[in-house]
């Protein structure tokens, strides 16, 4: 925590601040701004001579600052040309360059040799083993949106560099692209379009009413966030909200704690999903974090799944209370 004291005359810009209304109280007089300390404070408040009211209002306003940043993401993000992701690292220390065997990364091509009129695949790839889903980066909530909000997306992964774009996803081993019968979507598109659906209207129990395909995006959005892990668990809702922002507009519905008012019934279907190891799954925290009815009130993955199929697999428990 640092702090200066800012001189401000006709041409300061006037940003937002806060003011403190507190008692002096008789048994000690805070800091003042004096003509002898004036030019050592406006080099450096020291924090040790601040009374304990002055730390926590700072403490206040930093707060508050945090949270308009945090929802400017939506923004920072989307406006970006590219974002450079240093996937494979676990800290700032390792940085985006990693030591590796080229020749690990080349991929090969098996011809079978079948006929052709058997209509099966005459030839496979054999690729390493990739990376990039399972990298410590991948792992963090906050990423999650930064991800899908940037334009372009540069992972550097400890055994190699991975391109995502709208138009492309390619690595070193296919720098043209993948081959096409692995691109069934386009992952981080935030353009409902972009992800088929499994399953009709009808067979999700709504009407074929127009604008269903971004709910299903959310429910995939959901599927990925709930399984990434957060410092500070209250955090669960605000690392998320720059994507329920980008999206409302194609919902036309109000945004409630992670659930949309339209067609709500169908959105507390969700349930815990999925187990992890070593991290309880499907527990409510111990602090509040989100309303019980909302997936973000628990720990873990969750799935959103129509009743007829949860009869079918066997589920009998709804947490959707």
């Amino acid at each position: 925590m640092s702090a200066r004291l800012l001189l401000v005359n006709n041409s300061t810009p006037i940003l937002p601040y806060s003011t403190l209304s507190h008692c002096w109280g008789t048994s000690e007089k805070p800091l003042r701004l004096l003509a002898s300390n004036l030019a050592g404070l406006q080099s450096e408040i020291r924090t040790e001579n601040l009374s304990r009211t002055f730390l926590d209002a700072f403490e206040i306003t930093w707060g508050m600052d945090w949270l308009v940043e945090s929802t400017a993401m939506v923004n920072i993000y989307s406006n970006s040309y590219c974002n450079i992701a240093a996937a494979h690292a676990r800290n700032g220390s390792e940085g985006c360059f990693v030591d590796r065997n080229p020749n690990a990364i080349k991929s090969l091509t098996l011809s079978m040799g079948l006929p052709e009129e058997w209509d099966v695949p005459t030839s496979y790839f054999t690729i390493p083993q990739w990376n990039l889903d399972s990298s410590p980066l991948k792992k963090r909530a906050w990423v999650c949106q930064e991800l899908y909000l940037a334009p372009r997306v540069l992972y550097f992964c400890a055994d190699q560099v991975y391109w995502q774009c709208l138009s492309l996803s390619a690595n070193e081993s296919f720098p043209r692209g993948y081959p096409r019968s692995w691109v069934t979507r386009r992952l981080m598109s935030l353009d409902p379009e972009d992800h088929p659906d499994d399953l009709t209207p009808a067979e999700r129990g709504l009407s074929a009413a127009p604008g269903l395909k971004v709910f299903k995006l959310w429910e995939e959005i959901l599927r990925y966030y709930s399984e990434c892990d957060l410092t500070f668990v209250t955090d669960k809702l605000v690392a998320i909200s720059g994507l329920a922002k980008r999206l409302q507009p194609l919902t036309g519905s109000r945004y409630l704690a992670g659930l949309w008012e339209k067609h709500l019934p169908y959105h507390l279907l969700w349930q815990s999903g999925g187990y992890r190891l070593l991290t309880p799954s499907g527990e409510r925290y111990e602090e509040y974090v989100a309303p019980s009815w909302s997936w973000a009130s628990i720990r873990g993955q969750i799935l959103t799944l129509h009743p007829r199929i949860m009869l079918q697999v066997g589920f009998s428990k709804w947490n959707a209370t």
